[in-house]
Formats: C-alpha cells, structure tokens, sequence
C-alpha cells in the first residue's frame, strides 16, 4: 500500500511539472492566451520592444543578424531580400520542447545618420496563444544586436 501511495505522489507531480512551467513563463496574462504575435513598437508600453537604432548600416547589420542566428540553435536564417536600401530579413525559431516554429520578419531601414533602425515582428504558425514566446523571442533578438 504504501508503494501505491508513493507511485500516485510521484505521477502527480510529474503531471503537474508541466503546468508549472507555464504558469512560470507567462509574463503578461491578458495577451500570452489570446495573442500570438508580437511587434517592436516606437511607443510601446514595453520598452524591451522598441525598434533597435544601431550605428551598424543596414547591410552590416544584416551580416550581425545572420552570424548570430548561425550561433544560436534555435534560430535559422530564410528570405532575405533588398529595396531602396531597406533590408527584410526572414527568420524562424523553434521552441526548445514541441519544436513549434515561430516566423520573426526584420526590417532593417537607413536612417539619416548612416546607421539603421531595427523593427521586428514575430508569429506563432499555429495556435490562438503564445504563452509570451513570440515577445520574448524579439527580446532574444534585440538584446544580442544591441550596439
């Protein structure tokens, strides 16, 4: 009996391991059930969200963003393409347990200075919630392009 009692403690706690991890990684409740999208914005409420200015041109930029990607297995570079000097680059990102991929489009525009202005968006593939990935997957990128 008391081996029945050890077996059911054991299972729940392996059932509720799961639930816990995702009560722990919500960061915002009223958006990571219901949104599955997130976007760097001038004047968001956020300010780990905002568009990265860099003094890096657009095209050097460019070159960080894909030795970076290169670094991180996750993340894999797709599209990217060129016109009147603002770059769009395609990028995807599996999370780490399903594999679910995660499309992020980053626009890289010239600014007057010579240097470039950073904007991002990132979606989930499938799925009505994000559980906060998608910001945290433009928090990724921002942070390791920050100049």
């Amino acid at each position: 009996m008391q081996l029945k009692k050890k077996m059911v403690w054991l299972i729940l706690l392996v059932a509720f391991l799961p639930l816990l991890w995702v009560v722990l990684s919500i960061d915002d409740w009223s958006r990571d059930f219901v949104t599955n999208r997130a976007q760097t914005e001038a004047t968001g409420a956020d300010p780990t969200l905002r568009p990265l200015r860099s003094s890096h041109s657009p095209a050097v930029q460019a070159e960080r963003i894909a030795a970076w990607v290169e670094s991180q297995p996750h993340w894999s570079v797709g599209a990217e393409s060129s016109s009147e000097g603002i770059i769009s680059i395609d990028l995807v990102r599996r999370t780490r347990w399903l594999r679910f991929r995660d499309d992020i489009q980053v626009t890289l525009t010239p600014t007057t200075d010579g240097g470039s202005l950073l904007e991002a968006t990132s979606q989930s593939r499938i799925g009505k919630g994000d559980l906060g990935q998608n910001p945290r997957n433009l928090r990724e990128l921002l942070t390791a392009l920050a100049d």
